[in-house]
């Protein structure tokens, strides 16, 4: 990198002194993304590294202040922290500060209107690089999400492959999955040209209906509840784990039909984690074992059925209540929430059965959850047979 002047960027917030925290022997410091709630814990290294960038300052005076607590050569730091630092810039947490003469990155072209294949490219969802997604349409006019890889100009060729890896990962899971009516199936994988056409759901996520302070009757509810075990045991039961369970990836349509989508971050039981991929998450969705310096960048903890169980179970919980289970203005409050608090069951109409069935799922201690989304579809065709 040259040597310009950089920053934390504004949308992350450096939240320090968590006593709570540093009692259980947990990093005291946290970086929250402001935009999507998103915590990252840290560990006392990449917390020196962030700190030293919430004034502008640039790489080489960084490794100057690792120099002065280490006894190691200024050659052997910059080794160590350059490609951390590319990482940092690369995910957006790290940017060129206002003074800094760095060249803004080139606007990825906008592709509506274009074809891939048999599709036509309608319109724009959203383009994080390398990752650009439409709505494209057929040749006969019907809907479909189409994903694409789209390299900047100098995206170096050694990475391309292990980018291309990574981007076919969602889809193997999905032809894991094929055949269970609560995931939009996988309708073509194009390796070769580097794009991927999903079934298209119209529907909106259960965050932005519960902002719309969309109502649902009981009946309703668990019929929705229902849907979303289904989708989870049949992961489950395929030894799928989605990595990404939240309100923004269940998407519900007006006639209550759900879908749960986004298996970018999907991975099968057992399969370790590619170095350098963020778990995803949002932070009133954290179980309380996963409240740990791990959560930094990735988790060291092996894949996790009562994890996803729990998250299962906040998403219940947010559905039938209008709200989180455990909540805190800030990080430290809500970790405090998370692993000591017991969620309000005042509401009225929800039957002891339901409310011991979302108890379980919310239990701190993991081993008192259903073992898996398997087990808490089980329990629910049993208690309510009739949804």
């Amino acid at each position: 990198m040259r040597k310009t002047i950089h920053q934390l960027s504004p949308e992350y917030e450096l939240i320090e002194d968590a006593v709570y925290l540093a009692e259980r022997g947990y990093s005291s410091t946290a970086l929250v993304n402001k935009e999507s709630g998103a915590v990252l814990l840290l560990n006392p290294v990449i917390t020196t590294f962030l700190k030293a960038f919430q004034q502008p300052t640039t790489l080489n005076e960084v490794v100057l202040l690792f120099q002065k607590e280490s006894n190691e050569s200024a050659k052997d730091i910059k080794t160590v922290l350059n490609p951390f630092f590319k990482s940092m810039f690369d995910r957006g947490i790290i940017e060129p500060s206002e003074d800094a003469a760095f060249p803004s990155k080139p606007e990825m072209p906008n592709g509506e209107g274009g074809r891939l294949g048999n599709y036509t490219l309608q319109k724009r969802l959203t383009c994080t690089p390398p990752i650009d997604i439409y709505v494209a349409t057929d040749d006969e006019g019907r809907k479909f999400l189409l994903k694409r890889l789209l390299f900047e100009p100098n995206f170096p060729e050694k990475y391309r492959a292990k980018t291309r890896q990574t981007f076919a990962q969602e889809f193997k899971i999905l032809e894991i999955l094929r055949g269970c009516p609560n995931i939009c199936p996988l309708v073509l994988f194009d390796k070769k040209n580097d794009y991927a056409v999903i079934e298209f759901f119209e529907g909106n996520t259960l965050k932005s209906l519960n902002k719309q302070k969309t109502s649902f009757s009981l009946a309703e509810q668990l019929g929705i509840v229902k849907q979303i075990l289904a989708a989870a045991a049949f992961m489950h039961n395929r030894g799928v784990l989605h990595g990404d369970w939240h309100y923004k990836n269940v998407l519900i349509d007006e006639n209550n039909v759900v879908r749960v989508i986004d298996f970018d971050l999907a991975l099968q039981h057992g399969q370790r984690k590619q170095k350098g991929i963020v778990r995803g998450g949002i932070r009133e969705f954290i179980p309380p074992e996963r409240i740990d310096d791990s959560a930094f960048e990735v988790t060291t903890k092996p894949p996790d059925f009562r994890a996803e169980v729990f998250q299962i179970g906040v998403l219940a919980y947010y559905l039938c209540f209008g709200d989180y289970p455990f909540k805190g203005e800030t990080w430290k409050k809500l970790a405090h929430s998370i692993q000591n608090d017991a969620p309000n069951w005042s509401k009225t109409g929800l039957s002891v059965q339901f409310v011991d069935f979302l108890k379980k799922a919310l239990a701190k201690n993991s081993e008192d959850r259903f073992e898996s989304a398997v087990a808490m579809q089980l329990i629910f065709k049993r208690d309510f047979p009739s949804v």
